[in-house]
């Protein structure tokens, strides 16, 4: 999860599919952690309105400006991600993924220290 304004990632979470039981389990827990008292904006996936209607949050769609910003927030962090797996690859047998989520978490600590 990213604020626009302050330009910081507030929450990171690593699964391997999207629809609408994983983001409710997503913004469930976004929502336990902030309150109901915040904004979700979206780039209008059916998945993250439902949602939200769902936990009676707010659901807004980003401008052209925050959706500029979120683009490149993502492309950083894939590109950060597939280099560190092409030259640190995940060896054990039946990965649960606990250390990509320890890179993204990483990621986002250096992105909000330095950004």
């Amino acid at each position: 999860m990213f604020e626009p304004l302050l330009r910081r990632i507030l929450y990171v979470w690593v699964c391997d599919v999207a629809n609408i039981i994983t983001s409710l389990k997503f913004l469930k827990k976004v929502k336990t952690t902030y309150g109901s008292n915040i904004i979700v904006l979206s780039d209008g996936a059916h998945y993250y309105k439902a949602s939200c209607r769902i936990l009676k949050l707010k659901h807004e769609l980003y401008g052209l400006e925050v959706r500029n910003l979120m683009e490149r927030i993502i492309q950083y962090i894939k590109d950060r991600t597939r280099l560190f797996d092409n030259y640190i690859p995940c060896m054990k047998n039946k990965c649960d993924n606990e250390h990509a989520l320890m890179l993204m978490k990483s990621i986002a600590y250096i992105l909000n220290k330095h950004g």
